[in-house]
């Protein structure tokens, strides 16, 4: 069999000459290729498994992508949530009142602030008190109000005998239909 080399564009590693790992039987035929050590060694110059594998994340408030250093992460959310612009999570701060995160309960880092609430005012109204209506009175009985209210009823009695009508014949219209397709 032959060695396999794996190797990364972005970032070349000079091949670290490999050693031959000998187990409790005794020393192995197979040797370890080159592959395992530069997948060792990358994983020693990364930091391990602390660093994030994206290195671009979206802001979980204004949804633009941006690289892992611009964003922070302000509370306890994980996931796709993590992340947020400083400046997005105080003017959600200011918005909203106060700086506790709405999705994991606990509060934003030092540095987040929130504008004071208002003092709310009692304001009492009374409703029962007269409430009159400026103008003058209103007479139900004058002649020209009765004559609006006539033609009003006259004007909704028309449409709504048309509306019977027509709902009618296309009754009509659905049962003939119906009795022509049975037979």
């Amino acid at each position: 069999m032959s060695d396999h080399l794996v190797l990364f564009v972005d970032r070349l590693v000079r091949p670290v000459p490999v050693r031959p790992v000998e187990s409790e039987a005794g020393p192995s035929s197979e040797n370890v290729g080159p592959s395992c050590s530069l997948q060792d060694r990358e994983r020693e110059l990364d930091g391990g498994e602390e660093e994030p594998l994206m290195q671009a994340a979206e802001c979980r408030i204004c949804q633009e992508e941006d690289s892992i250093n611009n964003l922070e992460t302000p509370c306890g959310c994980s996931g796709s949530l993590k992340y947020a612009h400083r400046k997005c999570v105080q003017h959600w701060c200011n918005e909203k009142g106060d700086t506790i995160c709405e999705i994991c309960h606990q509060p934003y880092q030092q540095g987040y602030t929130a504008p004071p609430r208002p003092q709310i005012e009692e304001t009492a109204i009374d409703i029962g008190g007269g409430w009159t209506i400026s103008g003058t009175p209103l007479d139900l009985r004058d002649p020209r109000l009765l004559a609006i209210a006539e033609a009003e009823h006259q004007f909704l009695e028309a449409e709504y005998d048309e509306y019977a009508a027509s709902s009618a014949s296309g009754a009509a219209f659905c049962r003939s239909v119906a009795l022509i397709v049975s037979l």
